[in-house]
């Protein structure tokens, strides 16, 4: 937990959520999500996001990954 958020998948200073199509694109969702980011970023965490439909062509979530963890 970081605050009141649960991410999906944390290491070092990095984040990686699953949002999932539905649910995260329902307006009441969309200001936690922006929410969510903000505070990540005020803490000094870098975050990825993955959508759920990005999950049809895994070769390009895993080169996302691989390209996000090379990162700073």
């Amino acid at each position: 937990m970081i605050e009141r958020y649960n991410p999906d998948f944390i290491y070092n200073n990095k984040i990686i959520e699953l949002y999932g199509d539905y649910w995260h694109k329902l307006p009441k969702t969309l200001e936690r999500n922006f929410q969510r980011e903000k505070r990540y970023t005020e803490l000094g965490y870098l975050f990825l996001i993955i959508w759920e439909h990005e999950l049809k062509d895994m070769a390009k979530v895993l080169n996302k990954i691989k390209e996000f963890s090379n990162g700073s």
